[in-house]
């Protein structure tokens, strides 16, 4: 039998990811441009839609969050459990259970990033009936 050695090689994308989980929001490495001297973002929902826009802003204010910057996994979050829950995000989209990584675009009309969770929504239904 040939054994095949395999060679571990780092994932890089070449497209915004955004991951929802029970804490909040991670972005991955590909969203460093957008977040780079933007240490706050405020999210934007569209629930007939169900379009969720995040712009990132260099000032706080009272609608911004906070993001967090993870170096050893060179991955940004932000910690906005309580805004997926009063949007029902959390229950439609199941990220109670486990987390939805989610392909996201910038719109440069409304300088933010925007991902579309209708999909994601109507799985959810599908598979609990």
């Amino acid at each position: 039998m040939a054994f095949e050695r395999y060679k571990p090689r780092k994932r890089s994308s070449t497209y915004p990811l955004v991951t929802l989980g029970k804490a909040g929001i991670r972005f991955n490495n590909y969203c460093r441009k957008y977040i780079e001297g933007n240490p706050h973002c405020e999210i934007h929902y569209d629930r007939p839609k169900k379009i969720l826009g995040i712009k990132f802003v260099p000032e706080e204010s009272e609608y911004t969050f906070r993001i967090l910057y993870y170096g050893k996994l060179s991955s940004w979050s932000v910690a906005c459990r309580r805004f997926l829950m009063d949007r029902g995000i959390m229950i439609e989209c199941g990220i109670w259970k486990e987390p939805v990584r989610i392909r996201a675009e910038w719109d440069g009309e409304r300088g933010m990033l925007v991902a579309d969770l209708s999909g994601i929504a109507s799985e959810q239904k599908e598979k609990t009936g």
